[in-house]
């Protein structure tokens, strides 16, 4: 599982809603924690026994029913894993597709569904004559992480609108970032919203409505073979 998921997986577990809504996190040092939910646990866990789960210190009586809820929390997200390698399939993909965003020298910070952060680095190509950066180069940045955000889902996505806001210029060097968020989806549409760093300033926001146009976004497996390109990153 990948670290970032790992990560993401990690808050799920202890915040969503489920058999234990009322789990508690008390801790005087990060790495030894005790919990409780519903459940007695004794006063002095010293006196009792207590055991040591995941790195967290708690009373045996608890250890039997963590272990099953993050079983099941195991299986519940065996979709949310496919899902983003499914995201990471159509990102390569695309970039691979598309000489126009190899040539900006994009790198891929995070891909997720419906969420995307990209990074460029201003090339001299990319300078107006007052020397800062071209807005179509920021325009073009914007757009490129809105599209690979938008696809993540393995469904043929174009914009049908975007606008952008030019708040701070930038120069030959700099490097900006690009997150792009999903707003709202439906069936055949939906919003994107993308902001345009340079370390901690927005420079630019960018907001994009898309429009699925049908079919596939991975190709189909060649002659001879029975699962599709999206279908092989499942397994």
């Amino acid at each position: 599982m990948p670290l970032e998921f790992q990560r993401e997986f990690l808050e799920v577990s202890i915040h969503r809603p489920s058999r234990f809504p009322a789990a508690v996190l008390t801790s005087s040092d990060r790495r030894t924690r005790r919990v409780s939910n519903n459940v007695t646990v004794p006063s002095n866990p010293a006196a009792s026994g207590t055991v040591n789960w995941a790195g967290w210190t708690c009373s045996p009586v608890l250890v039997i029913a963590f272990e099953e809820y993050f079983e099941e929390l195991l299986v519940s997200n065996e979709a949310a894993i496919s899902s983003y390698k499914l995201a990471q399939a159509c990102a390569d993909f695309l970039l691979s597709q598309d000489a126009t965003l190899r040539s900006l020298g994009l790198e891929r910070l995070s891909i997720k569904p419906g969420h995307a952060t990209v990074a460029m680095t201003v090339l001299p190509a990319m300078v107006n004559s007052i020397g800062i950066t071209h807005e179509g180069a920021v325009f073009t940045l914007a757009d490129a992480t809105f599209s690979l955000a938008s696809n993540s889902y393995n469904e043929r996505t174009v914009a049908a609108h975007c606008c952008i806001s030019y708040l701070q210029p930038t120069r030959l060097g700099d490097r900006l970032v690009a997150t792009a968020t999903q707003i709202g989806r439906s069936a055949g549409s939906g919003i994107y919203d993308v902001s345009v760093t340079l370390e901690n300033t927005v420079i630019a926001e960018f907001r994009a409505h898309s429009r699925v146009v049908g079919g596939a976004l991975l190709p189909v497996a060649p002659a001879g073979q029975s699962r599709t390109a999206a279908e092989s990153v499942n397994q």
